[in-house]
């Protein structure tokens, strides 16, 4: 059974038109402006009193608005609605209305006890009448249950009208109470009601046993106006709430508050979902200070968020504070945890504690003292303290890793598996950039995948991500240690090798440092994917004794190849600076002893490796890269001193009086610097001043009469 009474009565009629009547609702169908539904024979107008008994099989049903008006608006306040049906509204407990489109909008004395469904109620608070006096507009509901969106937004409600009061209803729309324009009301009464959706209001609550459930993804619970107009209080003060979210599928959730308002209550996230977020943060817009307000500001000790009750994860998700806070009554984390993400904030990590979800601790402290933190998922953070041999990020298969903003000076990522430290750290000349790293046992023969290596490499692999893919010119050095290295392996010629995407890129070979932890590094990475350590670039075969010597006919260079019982194709290549390599000879062999002379070398260092075409037409590294300096029947120039400082110091050997082009090219291929310089015969030095170059790797290219090379430098 449905009823609703509505009673229409107005002081000063404006437009009465025929005498007031009484009007029952006899429900021939749900519209309410059809005239049979009416027994006055009309529809209601703004004199009549309107009963909707009950036992009808209809209610009604608008699809426009109607408006409840108490009060007329003058000057330039316009508070209510212009067009209005009746001075008074009453919704009787057991009646309902539904709103197909338009809303109940209500700037008089409404009382609502029954049902709604959709559209909703919009209040709108008096501020001036025809005599001048102040109006009030109260707003009342009692046992009400708003329905399939229908939610209440509350418009030009003002500190001192104690107007709107919620006792036990139900309101489900997503938005719950809404305090439109810049002022919410405060709220006279509100008590044993349940709000499904967010709550955006100002002014201090009261009454007890309410239930905000937060339904909307990313929507906020008490979002609450920094301005207001006319007189206002000097804060939201407390928000007598308990609050959760909607259900275990809900994993997103805000709760926002103004400077100085605190919650009442208790606060429950129930998700399960191990990512699943429920965030507090202070104010309606944050800084670097972790709050609303800078260090020193008289408002800064609001930026607490204050608790007045207990906090529960109560299954699984991560409660995020973005501002200090404080909580009276108990913490059960069960299965989450609290992150704290205001700058300076230190999170501690229990021994063993496992991350399940991405988390971005923003400008919070990662304390590493409490032992090994295990992570499935992506960890964001620039500040860690405390890391060690026994205190890292275990970075669990396949999706744990922490992810660091990298700039030119060393940034520490201290990783490594379960039972072994291996952190690497990088430098970035090139362009900002953040990186994620996870290091993992094994060494796959294609990176990732394929068989995986039982000698001469470290039992390692580092798997390096670039956010922004491109403008990187990244130093790495990785570390481990010798219970990880596997047999064969030989720790005074070993390389830093690169899959990329193809094979294992070995680079230039050379001895590890340290003594147990040993470390290897390789620089000017300009792209990424897996990295291990092995001897001669973690391959699958093998060749012996390959060296290069410089004579007065050439390069030549000399190796032996295992046998494997197979025929490949191998090819001889050349580099002038270890990174970028070309064809210079096809080999058609399995096995023996070759030599070759290369006389098109450049005058300086000439890199040179063996690659090997598998099977399956894919390119293998053979064997370790080689570096031979040539030595032409020219003159020399030998760079003293790399990484440079202010001065580019040049050693030069010159054959005959003549005029030298020095030109600098950076990493971008552009030109830095160029010098034009007479060098005499015989031995000299020069100087080229390079102070204002940014950090970086550079190329310096020299030409003359009988001299042209590049050399490779790092400016610090």
């Amino acid at each position: 059974m449905r009823q609703i009474l509505f009673t229409l009565t107005l002081l000063t009629c404006i437009h009465c038109g025929a005498a007031a009547q009484t009007c029952n609702w006899q429900g021939i169908d749900s519209n309410w402006n059809n005239v049979a539904n009416w027994s006055c024979g009309r529809v209601p107008g703004v004199a009549d009193t309107v009963v909707i008994g009950g036992g009808f099989v209809h209610y009604p049903r608008l699809d426009g608005s109607i408006a409840v008006n108490d009060t007329i608006s003058v000057n330039f306040y316009v508070f209510a609605p212009v067009l209005y049906k009746c001075r008074k509204l009453t919704v009787l407990n057991g009646a309902a209305i539904c709103f197909t489109s338009g809303q109940l909008l209500c700037a008089g004395s409404c009382s609502f006890s029954g049902t709604m469904w959709g559209g909703g109620i919009t209040a709108y608070g008096g501020f001036g009448t025809i005599d001048g006096s102040i109006g009030v507009a109260n707003l009342s509901l009692n046992g009400a249950a708003l329905y399939e969106g229908a939610g209440l937004t509350v418009r030009y409600f003002f500190v001192f009208f104690p107007s709107v009061g919620v006792i036990n209803s139900y309101i489900e729309g997503k938005s719950g109470i809404t305090g439109a324009e810049n002022n919410s009301p405060p709220f006279g009464s509100i008590n044993g009601s349940t709000f499904e959706g967010a709550m955006n209001m100002y002014g201090t609550m009261t009454g007890s046993g309410n239930l905000v459930r937060l339904r909307e993804k990313d929507g906020g619970a008490f979002l609450t106006f920094p301005q207001c107009l006319g007189s206002c209080s000097s804060g939201s003060g407390p928000m007598r709430f308990n609050i959760q979210n909607d259900s275990p599928a809900d994993d997103t959730v805000a709760v926002q508050l103004w400077y100085d308002a605190f919650l009442q209550g208790n606060v429950v996230f129930n998700t399960n979902n191990d990512c699943g977020i429920m965030r507090f943060k202070k104010s309606a817009y944050d800084n670097n200070y972790g709050g609303g307000f800078p260090p020193g500001s008289p408002y800064a000790a609001f930026d607490t968020i204050v608790i007045q009750g207990n906090v529960t994860i109560a299954n699984k998700g991560n409660i995020i504070f973005d501002n200090p806070y404080k909580i009276s009554g108990t913490i059960t984390l069960n299965g989450g945890h609290i992150i704290k993400a205001w700058k300076g904030a230190v999170n501690t990590f229990p021994p063993g504690d496992t991350l399940r979800c991405p988390v971005n601790f923003g400008e919070g402290i990662l304390n590493l003292a409490g032992g090994k933190l295990f992570t499935e998922a992506t960890i964001t953070n620039d500040s860690i303290i405390n890391a060690s041999a026994t205190n890292y990020i275990v970075t669990l298969p396949p999706n744990g890793k922490l992810k660091r903003n990298v700039r030119n000076f060393p940034r520490l990522f201290p990783v490594g598996t379960s039972t072994s430290f291996n952190p690497a750290t990088l430098i970035n000349s090139g362009a900002f950039d953040a990186y994620s790293i996870q290091v993992q046992q094994g060494v796959y023969a294609n990176g990732t995948s394929g068989a995986l290596f039982n000698n001469k490499v470290v039992d390692r692999t580092w798997f390096i991500d670039e956010q922004t893919p491109g403008g990187s010119n990244v130093d790495l050095t990785v570390q481990w240690n010798a219970a990880d290295e596997l047999s064969a392996f030989v720790r005074s010629n070993c390389n830093l090798a690169h899959y990329n995407g193809s094979y294992w890129e070995g680079g230039i070979s050379a001895a590890a440092s340290g003594t147990d932890p040993f470390t290897l590094s390789r620089n000017g990475l300009t792209s990424f994917s897996p990295f291990s350590v092995g001897r001669q670039g973690v391959l699958a075969s093998d060749c012996n004794n390959f060296t290069g010597t410089s004579t007065a006919a050439g390069i030549v260079l000399r190796w032996q190849l295992v046998p494997d019982g197979q025929q490949h194709q191998y090819f001889l290549q050349r580099s002038s600076d270890g990174v970028n390599f070309t064809n210079i000879s096809k080999i058609e062999a399995g096995q023996g002893s070759y030599s070759f002379t290369d006389k098109a070398y450049t005058n300086g260092a000439n890199y040179y490796r063996i690659m090997q075409t598998t099977t399956n037409n894919a390119a293998q590294q053979l064997c370790r890269v080689i570096e031979v300096a040539g030595r032409r029947n020219q003159s020399v120039v030998n760079l003293m001193g790399n990484p440079a400082g202010n001065h580019l110091l040049l050693s030069i050997s010159s054959l005959s009086n003549q005029q030298v082009y020095f030109e600098i090219i950076g990493a971008d291929g552009r030109k830095a610097g160029n010098w034009m310089y007479n060098v005499p015969k015989g031995n000299s030095s020069l100087k080229l001043p390079v102070s204002k170059l940014l950090p970086g790797i550079y190329l310096l290219k020299i030409t003359g009469h009988d001299v042209q090379t590049v050399v490779r430098f790092v400016k610090e």
